[in-house]
């Protein structure tokens, strides 16, 4: 009877509720960081391509995608193919998630969507060109930070501007990867 009694008691303890991990932060959220005011649904409407990312960025299902304006504000769209050399299989993936204005500069993800697409539930534009050719975008948490451009080639010193940018609110540049194609 004590052997059982000890054994319901352990198993008592055992089954304590371990707390989840706290998200890793790709930036040291005490360095001052800001949305660039003056971007507009406008701005970003096209195609895009990914040009440097974090490692652990929310955006890789794929490495171009497109914002279209909608009724909430905007809508993230992006058609993908990921393959697996080990599986020798690949796999085409699309997207479509909506955003409304959260502030100057600012989108906060509406609805619920698929969670395989990997889409942030908020991101911040935090610098472009003054023709709208090449954004730094990510969110003050810290969960993602990526640079994107209208073209996938060119415009070097509007990508090191950018990486400048990211490493002045915090964000490890020395992380960021380039992305060829």
């Amino acid at each position: 009877m004590r052997a059982l009694a000890a054994l319901l008691l352990l198993g008592a303890c055992t089954a304590t509720a371990v707390p989840p991990a706290p998200p890793v932060s790709l930036r040291n959220v005490a360095a001052p960081i800001g949305s660039q005011v003056n971007v507009t649904a406008a701005d970003l409407t096209g195609d895009w391509m990914v040009r440097q990312i974090l490692a652990e960025n929310a955006f890789r299902p794929g490495y171009e995608f497109g914002f279209a304006r909608a009724d909430s504000g905007l809508s993230l769209q992006w058609e993908a193919v990921g393959c697996s050399e080990v599986a020798n299989l690949c796999e085409s993936f699309s997207a479509n998630v909506d955003y409304a204005a959260d502030g100057p500069g600012r989108w906060v993800r509406t609805g619920s969507p698929d969670a395989a697409s990997g889409a942030p539930a908020r991101f911040w534009i935090l610098w472009t060109d003054i023709d709208r050719r090449t954004l730094a975008i990510g969110d003050p948490k810290g969960s993602f930070a990526m640079i994107i451009d209208r073209r996938s080639s060119g415009g070097d010193d509007r990508i090191i501007a950018a990486r400048e940018i990211l490493d002045w609110y915090g964000f490890d540049v020395a992380d960021l990867v380039d992305v060829r194609r």
